[in-house]
């Protein structure tokens, strides 16, 4: 019989689908009832710390969606952890889709001598809109200036909606989105 920590590690080396993610669920969920307990988490080698993390409601169990929902905003911030730190800087945080949406208009300013090329991370935070410029500080719930993978998942769980399908947010004509020269 293969012990469970076995196929859990044989689990983590497959590719990361939600499919995967629930049958790993249900290897933990070793009385079957569809809630993984602090006691089976445990038994599978697991830290509470990350049992809180990955039960969201606080209820004492980690139901399937729970877990699968964690385990994506822990690829996400995998992902994101370009340099392996373990934590997410600004840039990082914010990532290349908004890099790209907005570089577009910070590459037109430097041409026009509207923007200094030395100051490009700058000028890219004063490009973007508020509500993305203010979701770091959002996450960054210890305001150290980074961001720790606990702090991304319970920002990403506090998001009404995620960021690239939240049809409330304001369209961007990004041919009208130009630097703003701060004072200071």
């Amino acid at each position: 019989m293969i012990a469970p920590t076995d196929k859990i590690n044989w689990v983590r080396k497959q590719p990361n689908t939600d499919l995967i993610d629930r049958a790993l669920h249900g290897m933990l969920d070793v009385d079957g009832n569809g809630k993984v307990c602090k006691d089976e988490w445990k038994r599978a080698g697991r830290s509470e710390d990350t049992f809180k993390l990955f039960d969201a409601d606080n209820d004492g169990h980690i139901s399937e969606d729970e877990f699968a929902q964690t385990r994506k905003y822990e690829r996400e911030f995998n992902e994101k952890d370009a340099n392996g730190t373990g934590f997410l800087g600004r840039m990082e945080f914010e990532g290349s889709r908004y890099i790209q949406a907005f570089g577009g208009g910070l590459i037109k300013a430097v041409e026009k001598g509207e923007a200094a090329v030395n100051d490009t991370k700058g000028m890219m935070l004063r490009c973007m809109p508020p509500f993305i410029r203010d979701r770091f500080a959002r996450f960054d719930t210890d305001r150290d200036g980074k961001l720790s993978k606990e702090e991304f998942i319970q920002g990403r769980r506090n998001e009404p909606m995620p960021m690239h399908i939240n049809p409330w947010l304001p369209k961007l004509d990004l041919e009208k989105v130009r630097p703003v020269a701060l004072n200071g």
